[in-house]
């Protein structure tokens, strides 16, 4: 675009171009003339990491789009989604975890079981937390009323399951 004439410049052909590059959510490109073009671009912002089959490193975004391959020790505050081929999966439960920030702040692993059927989620207190197939909101309040993450609850309890929506089970911690 730089040197052209505005005559030569395809607005929606750039606009195309900026859009493939992974960073970039959506963008907007106007020829204001005589000699100007203005480009708008919002971004995508990692929301997490994902471990692919081969072990390499992935930020994703909301939508589980992968951004560009990072090594893990730079973003030790995202949580780390594994087990599956497809990181567009973990849509719903990022979602769902963002809405509750004291949640998401405290999960280190989000792991695909069963191709995305259900997950587990590993706090960076040593503490899991294995969630049912539907009902994904109504389990993440459970747990936030339990005070999931927190030391009260991962000091005494290796796990919660909530599979069961009537019922919570629980593995005490071996002394």
């Amino acid at each position: 675009i730089l040197g052209r004439s505005l005559l030569n410049v395809d607005a929606q052909d750039a606009r195309q171009k900026i859009e493939n590059l992974a960073w970039v959510e959506y963008a907007a490109v106007q020829k204001l003339w005589p000699n100007t073009v203005h480009v708008s671009v919002r971004e995508r912002k990692p929301q997490a990491m994902w471990q692919d089959a081969q072990g390499q490193f992935f930020l994703i975004d909301q939508k589980g789009t992968p951004l560009e391959q990072v090594s893990p020790v730079d973003y030790t505050k995202l949580p780390l989604l594994t087990g599956t081929d497809s990181p567009n999966e973990v849509t719903v439960i990022l979602a769902s975890l963002q809405r509750r920030p004291a949640l998401y702040e405290r999960v280190a692993v989000i792991v695909s079981v069963g191709n995305g059927r259900r997950f587990d989620l590993r706090f960076r207190n040593d503490f899991t937390a294995k969630l049912p197939e539907e009902a994904i909101a109504a389990s993440l309040d459970r747990l936030e009323a339990l005070g999931a993450g927190t030391g009260k609850l991962a000091e005494s309890l290796d796990y919660i399951d909530l599979r069961d929506p009537k019922w919570a089970y629980y593995k005490p911690k071996s002394r």
